[in-house]
């Protein structure tokens, strides 16, 4: 099991504190690590609205654009 796996495995609110970091590790969807996290972070729900509100008033529009694609979009 890779490390992001595993972190995972906590669930969520167990991983409330790191969600910052693990979504920073979903800035470029083509990392492999942003294919195990992005998944993970769709299912959190209104619980990562804030983590995402920073991001999109931030400057990184290629974040953005993965955001909505692999996190949003997915969380349907």
């Amino acid at each position: 099991m890779s490390a992001a796996e595993a972190l995972i495995a906590h669930g969520h609110p167990a991983v409330e504190p790191v969600l910052p970091q693990i979504l920073e590790w979903t800035q470029d969807g083509n990392w492999p690590v942003a294919l195990v996290f992005a998944p993970f972070l769709a299912t959190i729900g209104a619980g990562l609205a804030p983590h995402a509100r920073r991001i999109l008033h931030g400057d990184d529009d290629v974040w953005k654009y993965f955001l909505l694609q692999d996190v949003v979009a997915q969380s349907v």
